[in-house]
């Protein structure tokens, strides 16, 4: 009996580890832990962390909080006066002692990850000062159970969560709508978001008409404020390294991730009450951030808005209907687009979806690589970037393009007639357009599932692999030493390279392909019509 017992107790003793535990080590490494040793509690007024009273390792200063309800830590809320606690307003030094505990577990060395546990959902503004974890141990905030847990500011001017000098923190499986910004990241290194989902963030309806009490129709006027004050769904700001967005989903947001090292001065106690204005003093340059594999659906504005900023990686993903916000009254012609750089160094584009889109890129002094991506039904793009390099992308059914760029080894079937402008280009594809340039051709790239939509089975985005024997196949160049590692379908990268954003050996056609006949009639409509267009310019 006592046998069975001390067998009964094991198993129960190891259930309960794995219940609790994550656990995160190597061969040959003492095994670590994470731990949760906090929990998030909320209310409609503020957003703190409560004490775990199991833990008795804490120590309780009475002065910022009780073990009967939660410490305030570092709650935002400018618009707002915070009386339930008898608080306002809250500055950044509310809290010190409980970040300074957790940051002390984090490099302790102890623990795999350390845990802030969000128990409830809130409409709430939050600002983390100075948490510090390590590579080894990272800060993790994140969401108790399955469920995300909601951050709907709707209350307040302010963002619904602040990341002030912190490094390694992660923020994931939650959701985030705000009126004005989603989450800021200012002067951080090494922070992650991961795996959330924005949604109405500074979003206004362009597209609705508004219907007054005497029945009148009205389109909402154009949001003027700039993205740095109002409209970001993440917004990366000066000084900061390293800053992962992955797995995230943006749906009808003014804008999804923005660059911007502008500095927008701190409220002092004398001024707390008066909106922050933006100051002219300007940060250094965000480097080092990556945005992987999110979907961006219904953006005013743009997915992606880099204003400076170096290193910039965007990688895999979608985009779809940005751009909605020139159908506003009063629309002042502010860029619209899938991807807009202005001044932003050392960029990457790749392996992106992007499809009914005002336009797929507005580009202007920028340098980088935008490559193998596939631009469906897109608006008119605009590029004035001498250094940009445009290649081996995919451009179907769309509008005109002004590429004033490197461009090579692109593929453009646009709508017949349309006109394509480039910079200096080699080996690209033009067809359905009187465009071309050294060696390139004026043929159908001949797809191997043109333009079927989507049937059982396949993708609209496999619609634009290339059929066995297509031109394209083999005739691109190789336009840097480095044209990364996989194409827009995932063949590798070789030595020799095709046109378009599909590298591979060709596949077979489950369409009927137009004939050359028809290809020859619709580039004589096309060359008839862009000179006409051209003689009444």
């Amino acid at each position: 009996m006592k046998k069975v017992l001390a067998i009964f107790m094991a198993i129960a003793m190891v259930a309960t580890m794995f219940s609790l535990s994550v656990v995160s080590f190597a061969e040959g490494e003492t095994e670590k832990t994470s731990i949760s040793k906090y929990l998030g509690t909320a209310s409609e007024k503020n957003l703190g962390l409560m004490y775990d009273r199991k833990l008795k390792d804490v120590v309780v200063d009475e002065a910022q909080g009780s073990l009967s309800k939660p410490w305030n830590l570092h709650v935002f809320n400018p618009a707002t006066e915070i009386t339930d606690n008898k608080i306002s307003p809250i500055y950044p030094t509310v809290g010190t002692m409980i970040i300074d505990k957790v940051n002390d577990y984090a490099a302790s060395g102890e623990y795999s990850e350390v845990n802030i546990v969000l128990t409830a959902s809130a409409e709430a503004a939050v600002m983390f000062y100075g948490l510090k974890g390590t590579a080894e141990s990272p800060i993790v905030i994140v969401s108790e159970g399955t469920t995300k847990k909601s951050f709907n500011n709707t209350a307040t001017e302010a963002p619904a969560i602040t990341l002030v000098d912190c490094e390694y923190v992660t923020v994931k499986n939650i959701t985030v709508s705000a009126l004005n910004n989603g989450i800021v990241i200012d002067g951080c290194a090494n922070v992650t978001v991961e795996g959330v989902d924005f949604s109405q963030v500074g979003y206004v309806d362009y597209l609705t008409p508004v219907v007054d009490d005497a029945g009148n129709e009205s389109i909402n006027a154009m949001e003027t404020a700039a993205l740095v004050e109002k409209g970001s769904s993440v917004l990366v700001g000066g000084d900061c390294t390293d800053i992962t967005v992955s797995a995230c989903t943006f749906t009808k947001c003014r804008a999804g991730v923005v660059v911007d090292s502008t500095v927008v001065e701190e409220e002092t106690e004398e001024d707390a009450d008066a909106p922050a204005e933006a100051s002219e003093e300007v940060a250094a340059d965000a480097k080092g951030v990556a945005i992987v594999d999110c979907q961006f659906d219904g953006m005013n504005i743009a997915a992606v808005v880099a204003v400076c900023g170096e290193d910039i990686t965007v990688s895999g993903g979608s985009v779809t209907k940005s751009g909605d916000v020139i159908n506003a009254d009063g629309y002042d012609g502010t860029s619209a687009a899938a991807f807009v750089l202005d001044g932003a160094k050392n960029v990457t584009i790749e392996r992106v979806f992007s499809t009914d889109n005002t336009a797929f890129i507005e580009a202007y002094d920028a340098t980088g690589r935008v490559r193998y991506n596939v631009s469906d039904r897109d608006g008119s793009s605009f590029v004035f970037a001498d250094e940009l390099l445009v290649y081996n992308n995919t451009f179907v059914n769309t509008t005109s393009l002004e590429l004033n760029a490197v461009v090579k080894n692109n593929i453009f079937s646009l709508v017949i007639g349309e006109k394509v402008s480039v910079g200096e280009g080699e080996a690209n594809c033009y067809y359905w357009t009187s465009k071309g340039d050294r060696n390139s051709i004026r043929k159908n790239p001949r797809f191997a599932n043109a333009y079927t939509g989507a049937e059982e089975g396949v993708s609209v985005r496999d619609n634009y692999i290339l059929a066995t024997g297509s031109p394209c196949i083999g005739e691109g160049v190789q336009v840097e030493d480095d044209m990364g590692s996989v194409d827009f379908y995932g063949n590798a990268i070789g030595s020799t390279h095709n046109i378009g954003a599909d590298e591979g050996a060709g596949a077979e056609a489950t369409t009927e392909i137009v004939s050359d006949f028809v290809d020859f009639f619709n580039y004589i409509f096309a060359v008839i019509k862009n000179f006409f267009a051209n003689l009444f310019a």
